[in-house]
């Protein structure tokens, strides 16, 4: 699969973190080949903060070294969340391990 509109970019441990502009994925990219190596859905999490309005949508990621984990964010979300992410036996697709939401300040 072609992704586009990457938008927010991370590198973390070796890898580029990126989100999709208007869509709920977040992608783990090589940047050695530019190839997608896992993709976190975040459907569930988007609807959640979206309230049907389709302008708010995901649209931030920031790494927290310190808490091992990752902030996310949208358009006019109400909090911001800090996740975890963990590896599915299914090589490409990762899954959140935990979140806690933080009210937005």
């Amino acid at each position: 699969k072609t992704w586009r509109n990457l938008n927010e970019l991370e590198f973390v441990e070796g890898k580029i973190w990126a989100n999709v502009w208007k869509d709920h994925h977040i992608l783990v990219i090589e940047p050695a080949d530019g190839k997608v190596v896992g993709v976190v859905d975040l459907k569930l999490l988007s609807q959640r903060s979206t309230k049907a309005d389709p302008d708010n949508v995901l649209n931030g990621i920031a790494y927290d070294a310190e808490k091992q984990a990752f902030w996310i964010t949208g358009k006019n979300w109400p909090k911001r969340y800090l996740v975890e992410f963990k590896a599915t036996e299914k090589r490409k697709n990762l899954k959140l391990d935990k979140i806690s939401a933080v009210t937005s300040q």
